[in-house]
């Protein structure tokens, strides 16, 4: 089925309210994310407003066709009619963020052939009723499918069944895969299993780009500047258009290839088939439900399936940034009731999920089982499907300058309405010529509306991105440049990013007789006991081409037992031949330490906290569990009578020295033999377990750490740690990092001990050693603190919370999350879904939110944040819209002062387009009161020689060296701005009215007559007003070239330095010494007084000290800025109020929910 490109209608970034429709999936609810919730109205044809259109489209000579091509919302109300969804031949879809979009409704007639089976299959597939009159009703809408549900009168989203499958049902219903008949009927319902990214063809793109507002424009000016026979100008402007054309095109049809490059995927793939045996098939021919076998030396996936059988080895590095291998293990088959009624989800059963883009390394068969995965989402739904979808359908962001930006072009627009008015008149006065007067009529539009605007609020991202390039950090997102320079509060991960990425083991605790013994080091040097036995097995590390590869902790726990790994094919009695992962013990080891093999393993889970494998001892033959995780969640799964007393407090003594820390258990299987293991559930294995002691890890904060998070502080720029650690460990790392000062108070939040009890929260206060600014619990465990307002105290208030209080406070005190959020700053525990919600928790406080992660489990958070970093080698990562391969947190500084940067240069240049396009405005006007008009060359030294060029340099300079604490302003309609233009206005206006005065009043002033049919005669007024525009050009220029504190002085860009000079030099020599010829060439009437040029020259700087004195020294008055903040107060951001609150008492704070 061929999809179709989605119209942009309308780009607020605001979030709409109101009722949406949640996108499902058949047969049952699919929960989605928010940001795939549309309302869709439903339209018919209209034959009388079609005819009507059809008219007015002829009146307007097409132009009203170029508007519907621009809005095609317009177009459907226009020829249109509201109606029922089961009526509607278009469709209206609206998303959560006012954007509107317009889909036509196809229909898809069934084959006679097929029709009753597609229509009983689809029935049993989709358990919905699909087919009416023999046809399917449904539209496409970015690259996802809609399909009609009678019954139901709605659109639902076309998703895999198999997405609400139990984890039983996908071995007792695929494993032998589906009949060809089957797999007919679901393509005739999913489509082709392809990622078709279309690159047009460069005409059809040359048309659409010039059909862009701005080119549309730029036509209708040249034609009218032709019409004048400005022919200099005309062909200045047309050189640079083509330019600007030909760099687009190249750029969008690049970026069009690398993103087809990406996506497109050309393999054949070997699928089950109940009626055909083992064949093979390509990869478009896949449709969800087919039973895939994995090759043994791995593939690239071209679909999301879910392992059944067998193990991989997968790189998921596309996706990720993260270059470590991960192992996918098959899901569980156990027919107990929990896993029978445990529904598949892609992210809760990541671990056996095979994403389509990834690269499969190496498989593992069970017995004489393949490696078999069922696909469960095939095309554009599929996870690279969906990061595909996020680049061509980007999340608007909001940037308030824009909106501004869009508003003041608004207001020219109706300048220019004005300056025709006054033109017609002012011209009929002076009884010219009618040619003429439309001609200078529909130039008034030219002069209102300056096409540099576009190029002024983008320029400096684009050097901003190139600066950032060379230091090694990319951006995929320019927009998202801007928005990091008001970054109001930052997220860092912990491991890998505010600490080293490895970790070193310091140490380990073993238990005997329910006792810890004293520290040990030397793991190689243990006699061979289930402790060791469990650091030499209890991992998922694997030897891929003669090279261990796995989690770095894995490597450093395997390594400290001087083990090696082999990988054997081992016969069994009853699966054949089966790959086994033996641990070898080194030739130094104790003689008593024998070789292991590893039967089965359950793979890390962010939510379990641990891992686990069964393991079998080759001498003895016995069998055995063995346990790996958080101290927290293995304690719980032991045996409490193998759990020593001192557990609590040694495990606080390490978590708040800020070392990590995990517990080792196991479970001897003596009642099973090396046949039955594979019916072991992880429940089972799980539980019972013996308490064998701890790992200690030492986890060093990167040297850089602790100087970034003060400059970022002392920016007033928030630090939150966002980690799936050990709340005391991640305190104290934000204690050592900075994050927390040392007169601030700590409060850990906690959840009610017994939950459904009550809603009232726990408040721990958490103290530090001061000599190693260790922190501790003050107290017993569990004891509850009161906590009063601290008179007189001088630090700040932090909470610190778990993942579970996280959720907690989400669901059942969502009044606390609000002042929670403002005062929170270590968030532990917390898993991936945890992070991403706690950025947009942050984001719906109104914090523009910064997140720097490794890429790994913190892609959501990072694809959520208004600004991402990814802490990854790869050049860049669809994973966030930043990636920086400097490997720690100083890219986080380099990015916000970019984005500072960029974002005063767009302040900068809008002003000076505005008053750019005020000097013209002024000037043209004032000249046509005395019948002339500047001359072609005159606009030329205007636009090109001098706006042009102050544009395109001015953007050059670099951001300043520190973080100011203020951010640069964000709103264009300010009251300050809006006074500064003003006043800006008046002064300019007044000293160009001035210099046609003071022409007038010399004795060797003759004045001008009018020609009623050329306009561009040299006239002393158009010279004067021309002379001083130059002037007025380049001051303005260097008044809005912002300096500190967001940039380099201007004294820093050598470049644009010696541009000013010579534009200053140019304008010097036009007043001074112009040669006759060129005063000709120039249509400039010859001033024969020097003393007179001395005057305008005064006049001219007369202008530059008053603007001057206003826009440095009146404007930033403290009182002057508290006068404009009451004639327009601005509004506070929803976590100022809720700090301002909470610090005013605390009790609000933490009120009894």
């Amino acid at each position: 089925m061929e999809l179709m490109e989605m119209e942009d209608i309308n780009c607020n970034e605001k979030k709409c309210t109101g009722d949406f429709i949640p996108l499902r999936s058949a047969p049952t609810d699919y929960q989605e994310n928010k940001e795939n919730q549309i309302k869709c109205l439903g339209y018919s044809r209209n034959k009388i407003l079609t005819i009507i259109t059809c008219v007015l489209c002829a009146f307007t000579m097409g132009f009203l066709l170029l508007i519907f091509y621009w809005k095609p919302n317009w177009r459907l109300k226009m020829m249109y009619s509201r109606c029922d969804l089961q009526d509607a031949e278009a469709a209206l879809i609206q998303d959560i963020y006012c954007r509107e979009h317009v889909k036509f409704i196809q229909r898809h007639e069934l084959d006679e052939e097929k029709r009753e089976i597609t229509i009983t299959e689809s029935r049993g597939i989709l358990k919905r009723e699909t087919v009416i009159d023999n046809e399917i009703r449904f539209f496409c809408y970015q690259n996802m499918k809609y399909i009609w549900d009678p019954a139901n009168s709605t659109f639902f989203l076309l998703r895999s069944p198999e997405l609400k499958a139990t984890c039983a049902e996908f071995h007792e219903r695929f494993q032998a895969g589906l009949s060809t008949k089957e797999v007919e009927t679901r393509q005739e319902i999913f489509g082709l299993n392809k990622i078709t990214i279309t690159v047009k063809p460069i005409f059809v793109m040359l048309i659409q780009e010039v059909l862009n507002p701005f080119y549309v424009f730029q036509v209708y000016s040249v034609s009218v500047w032709m019409a004048f026979e400005y022919w200099n100008f005309a062909v200045c402007i047309i050189i640079m258009t083509i330019i600007s054309l030909t760099t687009t095109l190249y750029v969008t049809r690049k970026q069009s290839k690398t993103l087809r490059k990406m996506a497109e995927s050309f393999s054949d793939v070997t699928v089950l088939r109940p009626d055909e045996g083992t064949v093979r098939k390509t990869e478009d021919q896949l449709v969800p439900g087919d039973v895939i076998v994995i090759p043994p030396r791995g593939c690239t996936m071209t679909c999301d399936a879910v392992l059944i059988s067998g193990t991989c080895i997968v790189n998921e590095s596309m996706l990720t940034g993260e270059s470590v291998p991960v192992t996918k293990v098959s899901l569980s088959s156990e027919n107990t009731t929990t896993v029978q009624r445990e529904i598949y989800s892609p992210e809760t059963h990541k671990r056996h999920t095979l994403f389509c883009g990834t690269q499969v390394i190496q498989t593992r068969q069970s017995g004489n089982e393949m490696a078999k995965a069922v696909i469960v989402q095939t095309g554009f739904s599929t996870k690279k499907g969906t990061l595909v979808r996020s680049i061509l359908y980007p999340r608007p962001m909001e940037i308030k300058l824009y909106r501004d930006a869009m508003m003041f072009v608004a207001s020219y627009i109706t300048l220019a309405f004005i300056g025709i008015i006054y033109s017609t008149c002012v011209l009929i006065a002076n009884r010219t010529s009618p040619r003429l007067i439309v001609l200078l009529t529909l130039d008034s539009i030219t002069v209102a509306i300056q096409p540099l605007l576009p190029v002024a609020l983008t320029i400096g991202m684009l050097y901003a991105q190139l600066r950032l390039k060379k230091k090694g950090i990319f951006c995929i997102s320019p927009q998202r440049i801007n928005l990091s320079g008001i970054l109001d509060v930052v997220c860092f991960d912990k491991t890998g990013t505010l600490t080293e990425n490895g970790l070193d083991l310091l140490g380990f605790h073993r238990v005997t007789t329910n006792t810890f013994l004293p520290i040990e080091t030397a793991a190689n040097l243990l006699l061979s006991c289930p402790f060791l036995h469990t650091m030499a097995t209890c991992h998922s590390l694997a030897v891929i081409d003669g090279t261990l590869l796995g989690d770095p902790m894995d490597l450093k726990m395997f390594e400290a037992t001087g083990c090696s790994l082999e990988e054997t094919q081992e016969n069994s009695n009853r699966d054949g031949t089966q790959q086994i992962t033996r641990v070898i013990p080194s030739a130094t080891s104790d003689k008593h330490m024998s070789p292991f093999a590893i039967l089965k393993q359950f793979t890390f889970s962010s939510s379990l906290q641990r891992m686990s494998v069964i393991a079998q001892s080759e001498t003895s033959n016995q069998l055995a569990g063995f346990v790996k995780g958080s101290p927290e969640m293995v304690r719980m799964l032991c045996k409490p009578g193998s759990i020593p007393d001192k557990v609590d407090s040694l495990l606080t003594k390490y978590t708040s020295e800020g070392l990590r820390v995990l517990a080792l258990a196991w479970k001897p299987l003596g009642d099973v033999t090396s046949n039955d293991f594979n019916n072991i559930s992880r429940d089972e294995l799980e539980s019972n377990l013996i308490f064998l002691g701890i790992l200690i890890w030492q986890n060093r904060l990167k040297s850089e750490s602790a100087a970034v998070i003060n400059e970022l502080q002392m920016s007033n720029i928030r630090t939150i740690m966002v980690t799936g650690d050990n709340i005391l460990t991640a305190t104290s790392v934000a204690d050592k990092c900075g994050m927390l000062s040392p007169e601030d108070t700590i409060i850990q939040v906690n959840m009610p001990i017994e939950e459904g009890t009550s809603n009232q929260l726990e408040y721990k206060m958490l103290s530090r050693d001061e000599h190693n600014r260790d922190v501790h619990v003050e107290g017993e465990p569990n004891e509850e603190y009161c906590l009063e307002p601290h008179h007189g105290k001088t630090g700040k208030d932090h909470y610190c919370l778990d993942g579970k209080t996280f959720d907690f406070i989400q669901e059942h005190c969502p009044d606390a999350l609000p002042s929670i959020l403002v005062k929170g700053t270590v968030f532990a525990r917390m898993t991936p879904n945890q992070k991403q919600h706690l950025v947009e928790a942050l984001q719906q406080l109104e914090y523009c939110v910064g997140m720097c992660g490794d890429g790994a489990n913190d892609c959501g958070a990072l694809k959520t944040a208004h600004a991402g970093i990814s802490l990854s080698e790869a050049e860049a990562s669809v994973a966030s819209p930043f990636t920086s391969k400097i490997a720690n947190i100083t890219c986080v500084p380099m990015i916000i002062k970019e984005g500072r940067a960029a974002l005063v240069t767009s302040f900068g240049l809008f002003k000076f387009i505005a008053l750019y396009t005020c000097i013209m405005y002024v000037a043209v006007n004032i000249t046509k009161k005395f019948g002339s008009y500047p001359s072609s060359l005159m606009f030329t030294v205007w636009d090109i020689a001098i706006a042009t060029t102050i544009v395109l340099l001015m953007s050059r300079s670099g951001p300043y060296d520190e973080i100011c604490k203020t951010t640069p302003p964000t709103r264009l309609l300010r009251a300050p701005n809006m006074f500064s233009l003003a006043s800006h206005i008046f002064v300019l206006t007044a000293t160009q009215i001035a210099s046609v005065f003071l022409v007038q009043s010399q004795t060797w002033f003759i004045p001008f007559i009018p020609d009623p049919d050329e306009a561009r005669l040299a006239s002393l007024e158009t010279t004067v007003v021309f002379l001083v525009a130059n002037f007025q050009y380049v001051m303005y220029g260097i008044l809005f070239t912002p300096g500190r504190p967001y940039r380099q002085p201007i004294t820093a860009n050598p470049l644009y330095i010696v541009d000013l000079i010579l534009v200053t030099l140019l304008c010097l020599f036009l007043l001074f010494a112009p040669l006759s010829g060129l005063e000709s060439f120039m249509t400039m009437e010859h001033i024969p007084e020097v003393k007179f040029r001395f005057k305008i020259l005064a006049l001219c700087f007369g202008n530059c000290l008053v603007s001057f004195v206003i826009e440095l020294f009146i404007i930033p008055r403290v009182s002057v800025q508290k006068m404009l903040r009451c004639w327009r107060r601005e509004r506070k951001q929803k976590y100022q109020e809720i700090s301002q609150i909470a610090n005013h008492d605390l009790q609000v704070a933490w009120h009894d929910v």
